[in-house]
């Protein structure tokens, strides 16, 4: 799994120089999305969904650690294959993130030494029908740079999707949190998403935590 970000103002450019390239021949920073990646999406048009392009100022590798993450609030395209051998893609963004959440019952608290702590995604469809599971893709960086994952509390905030499940096809909303378990003492300073299917290889969608 590879991937790369792409901000508004870039797919703009980005339009510009394909523009140019026809006309006059020049060679522009753009490369196909790969299948099975994850990549920074913003307001896109149809020509350039399917471009990505190089930050203005940065390196001429599209996937550096600088274009893997951005603030809460930034959207990752995934494009992956379904169990159908078909491609399907959708939009992940990371809403809102609770250092220290509430438990929704006296029965849902952490484990001893541990606190919760809560992340709010919204899942777009964008292209095919597929399911995922929110509790395999999302993890938390601490900032004593270890990973935490996630648990199965329920939280008062609202719920985890349906028990992390998700389904996504052409024009489908979920938004659901992810609960998870970190260390007493421990701040989060990232969020980070990997599909289920992108495990084997590749650096995941990260956010980071201010």
């Amino acid at each position: 799994m590879s991937i790369t970000r792409t901000p508004a103002a870039i797919v703009w450019i980005a339009s510009i120089v394909v523009a140019l390239f026809i006309g006059v021949g020049i060679g522009a920073a753009i490369k196909s999305t790969p299948a099975s990646s994850v990549s920074h999406a913003g307001a896109q048009s149809p020509a350039a969904a399917a471009a990505t392009t190089t930050p203005a100022g940065s390196s001429s590798q599209s996937q550096s650690s600088q274009d893997l993450s951005g603030p809460v609030g930034t959207t990752y395209t995934v494009t992956e294959t379904n169990n159908s051998g078909n491609t399907v893609s959708y939009q992940v963004t990371l809403d809102q993130f609770i250092q220290n959440a509430q438990p929704d019952n006296s029965f849902d608290t952490a484990p001893s030494g541990d606190h919760l702590a809560a992340a709010k995604f919204t899942i777009q469809g964008v292209t095919g029908a597929d399911s995922d599971d929110s509790n395999n893709d999302a993890t938390a960086i601490g900032n004593d740079q270890q990973t935490y994952s996630p648990g199965f509390e329920g939280i008062a905030a609202s719920t985890n999707f349906d028990h992390g499940a998700f389904n996504t096809s052409p024009g489908s909303n979920s938004v659901g949190w992810v609960t998870l378990e970190v260390k007493n003492g421990v701040t989060v300073t990232g969020v980070q998403w990997s599909p289920s299917s992108g495990m084997s290889g590749g650096s995941p969608a990260t956010w980071t935590i201010a």
